[in-house]
């Protein structure tokens, strides 16, 4: 994986980021995020007639597969966890 996160190949074989800047990459995550959630979460008449226990569990996987996916989205795109470190100068 090359460091600024997925790149593609041009004609002539140079290579060029296909997600420019850290915001768009944090905005593809946060879309893909919320679509696996919304695919995720079923229909609204299983969460109304689930039992309480059975709410709390599908709302765990929900939470656990919405980071799960998020963070290898960013991972995929690049991201890694120094750059989440805060550099002095």
């Amino acid at each position: 994986m090359f460091p600024g996160g997925i790149h593609v190949v041009q004609a002539g074989g140079q290579h060029a980021s296909a997600v420019q800047g850290p915001l768009a990459k944090f905005g593809l995550a946060m879309l893909v995020l919320g679509l696996t959630l919304w695919l995720g979460m079923g229909s609204e008449q299983g969460w109304l007639s689930d039992s309480g226990w059975r709410r709390v569990w599908r709302m765990t996987g929900l939470v656990a597969m919405g980071m799960s996916v998020y963070i290898a989205v960013l991972w995929l795109l690049g991201f890694r966890l120094k750059d989440f470190s805060r550099r002095e100068a």
